[in-house]
């Protein structure tokens, strides 16, 4: 007889990680999605699967009234809309890979 003795450790591991413009804070709230991206910790039970409904409607919004964001963009060209669409675009697809990650920010 024997004993197997083992240790197990859950660790967490950055799956992805997107970077974009503070500029683009305005348009984040016009469409809704500004405090989950920008202040995830606000929502600490929230994973990824939980916001993935918001940023599919903030992509169809953006998409289907541009005119209504441009007053958003940034004068300086830093923060567009198209930038924005695709940070937002790579944001559902890490959504959709790792529905169960929990969302943190630096600011």
């Amino acid at each position: 007889m024997s004993l197997d003795l083992s240790f197990y450790q859950v660790r967490e591991v950055c799956e992805e990680n997107f970077n974009i413009t503070h500029n683009l804070g305005q348009m984040a709230d016009s469409l809704g999605v500004y405090k989950m991206l920008w202040h995830p910790e606000e929502f600490p039970n929230n994973t990824a699967k939980d916001i993935l409904p918001k940023i599919n409607q903030a992509i169809f919004e953006l998409k289907s009234n541009p005119k209504q964001y441009k007053q958003y963009e940034a004068s300086n060209g830093w923060g567009t809309i198209d930038g924005f669409l695709n940070f937002l675009e790579m944001v559902r697809s890490a959504c959709e890979r790792y529905p169960n990650a929990r969302l943190e920010s630096s600011r």
